[in-house]
């Protein structure tokens, strides 16, 4: 990322910025006076080369996180598939999965299962272990199911 025509603190800068998009905080932390730090924040925004270097670094990370995001997903499909995997860490990887898709879980909390803050039913340890064990399997078994070709589904003697 760095380019001749920024000095060493303008990139610091320019790095900073992309953190938070707070000109002032970024000034701040790239060594520049805390009493002119909104003032210099602002008019480094004004400079073309820093804005150029901003808008590189926004669009970097945009590419990142698309990727990320996808293999993330990816990644944890495989967790949640893999018959070998201990059941904790595939109801987790499910878990995450749903997350990222927006759908609520239950959650474990010291032997009670919760929806955010209201208790939906209280049991014992070894029976949560075993609830999630099933809701593993299930959605182990779902999952098999979306991932099956279309053919066999819709031809089932085959």
């Amino acid at each position: 990322m760095p380019d001749d025509k920024l000095t060493p603190k303008q990139w610091a800068f320019v790095r900073e910025y992309l953190v938070d998009c707070n000109a002032t905080r970024a000034a701040i932390r790239a060594g520049y006076s805390r009493k002119t730090a909104g003032q210099k924040g602002h008019s480094m925004l004004k400079k073309v080369e820093i804005r150029e270097a901003v808008e590189r670094g926004q669009a970097e990370a945009a590419e990142r996180a698309q990727i990320t995001a996808s293999q993330i997903t990816s990644e944890l499909a495989d967790i949640a598939r893999d018959p070998e995997a201990p059941p904790a860490a595939r109801v987790s990887a499910y878990r995450e999965i749903n997350d990222m898709l927006g759908f609520r879980v239950p959650t474990k909390i010291e032997g009670v299962l919760r929806r955010e803050t209201t208790v939906i039913v209280e049991m014992p340890p070894e029976r949560v272990r075993e609830f999630e064990e099933r809701e593993a399997a299930r959605l182990a078994r779902q999952a098999q199911e979306l991932d099956e070709p279309k053919e066999k589904q819709d031809n089932p003697g085959e």
